[in-house]
């Protein structure tokens, strides 16, 4: 189970290293993705193709927003390999998507990590945007029909 928050940096080469908790279970071969809100997702090579099938796929070729969305993921997606020191390359476009200039944070969200620039999310804590009690509250309203 990919749980936990874990900090490190990037190294002049673009490697970070993979905390040794989630590379028991990510494997050896990752998918790296630019996700949501300014962050960067590994999956393993199964969970990605669930994550894939359950949310990007489900639209029609028709619908261009699906189309635009298949195209806009797989686009910012690619397989990485752990080196025998438990780093990966992560090219240059993805720290800048994650806003990621040499520390980070590491957060295992069960099916996925999320990684994410320290000075960035450090401005959302301060910003009240990962107090989870909001959204639970939201989560937790009825939706109206």
């Amino acid at each position: 189970m990919l749980l936990g928050t874990y900090q490190n940096s990037i190294d002049a080469k673009g490697r970070c290293i993979i905390p040794s908790r989630f590379r028991a279970d990510l494997g050896e071969k990752l998918m790296l993705v630019k996700g949501y809100d300014s962050c960067l997702y590994i999956f393993t090579e199964e969970a990605f193709v669930e994550y894939v099938n359950s949310r990007i796929l489900n639209g029609s070729d028709v619908d261009k927003n699906s189309r635009y969305l298949r195209t806009a993921y797989f686009y910012g997606s690619c397989e990485r390999e752990v080196d025998k020191q438990g780093r990966i390359n992560v090219p240059q476009d993805f720290l800048d998507h994650a806003k990621i200039k040499k520390e980070m944070v590491n957060i295992g969200t069960l099916d996925r990590v999320e990684i994410w620039g320290k000075e960035f999310l450090e401005a959302r804590e301060f910003a009240g945007e990962l107090d989870s009690r909001q959204y639970m509250e939201a989560a937790a309203e009825p939706v109206k029909g």
